[in-house]
């Protein structure tokens, strides 16, 4: 059965009358209006008990007044202990007092500066012991952060070397909150998520309703659960024929390869590098060679976040 059938079937058991013929066009469009509405209002299974009209709103404007999703008011107070807000203020800090940062001959950032970002320690790398020298190309959150001051346009890159604008002095001078908030936007809308993993589907896993991964992790991140909780409700509510596919066979091998993506580029890049989640790892060789991650919601999300029920 497709989506009218579903509604045609729906509204006609709400509505009995509307199949007696004795309801002009204008009445039975205004009862479909109505029928609509109250589906639009319905809790879904597949959103997690959330009726449309609130995930569209976080999958389009996730943090309108109209989302249940919203950053706190007094988030002014809590920015400085976002990792990669911190990060991008000391490398905008570093540019501003040196007037300029000369870039390497390939673009990266140069090693003095690396070192000074890397050594802060604010962001727990599992693969710390395989980074050796310390360069942009080896600490996983050194590229993005260069490309979000060049992109935002707080600073240019002229001749290889990297400059505060005008707009980038402007906003240094703004509230930290709006400053955060910049922040925040490019890293989860605008820089793609492949750069985390590539899984041949232009980031969309993982990234593609990070409104929704929020809204569950303040659901149910106080208790520890496995990262593959929280992939697989995405899956549901997001990907609609692989879903169907594992009801049929039940097998969650087939879930596999968006689940490590939605791993490595949601809990461990994104929302470990703005210091939203703690996340436990635990090797069975017997099941797989990459860690199988335990999160829970840290301290700090919400104090970031919260969501209206």
């Amino acid at each position: 059965m497709d989506i009218a059938e579903e509604f045609m079937d729906s509204f006609l058991a709400a509505y009995p009358q509307a199949s007696s013929g004795k309801l002009n066009m204008k009445e039975l469009d205004s009862l479909m209006a109505e029928h609509q509405k109250t589906l639009n209002k319905k809790p879904l299974d597949d959103f997690d008990g959330l009726h449309s009209e609130e995930m569209a709103n976080l999958l389009n404007a996730p943090f309108s007044s109209g989302s249940i999703l919203q950053f706190r008011k007094d988030l002014n107070e809590h920015v400085d202990k976002v990792p990669f807000f911190k990060l991008s203020e000391l490398l905008l800090d570093e540019i501003q007092k040196s007037g300029s940062i000369k870039l390497t001959k390939i673009g990266n950032l140069p090693t003095n500066i690396c070192e000074l970002l890397y050594r802060q320690d604010l962001i727990n790398l599992r693969e710390t012991q395989f980074i050796g020298r310390i360069m942009e190309d080896n600490i996983p959150y050194l590229w993005p952060l260069k490309q979000y001051i060049i992109d935002s346009g707080m600073v240019k890159k002229r001749h290889n070397v990297l400059t505060l604008t005008k707009q980038g002095e402007k906003t240094m001078k703004s509230p930290k909150a709006e400053r955060f908030v910049s922040v925040f936007t490019y890293m989860s809308s605008r820089f793609n998520w492949s750069n985390f993993y590539d899984n041949d589907d232009e980031g969309r896993c993982g990234q593609f309703g990070w409104p929704f991964s929020l809204v569950l992790l303040s659901k149910y991140g106080d208790t520890p659960r496995e990262s593959q909780f929280y992939s697989t409700k995405l899956i549901q509510a997001f990907d609609i024929t692989l879903w169907k596919i594992y009801l049929e066979v039940q097998d969650k091998r087939i879930l596999h390869e968006d689940q490590r993506a939605y791993d490595y580029r949601f809990f461990e890049n994104f929302a470990t590098w703005f210091g939203l989640v703690n996340i436990k790892h635990k090797i069975d060789h017997s099941i797989s060679y990459r860690p199988q991650l335990t999160i829970t919601k840290s301290p700090l999300f919400d104090q970031i976040f919260e969501v209206k029920s």
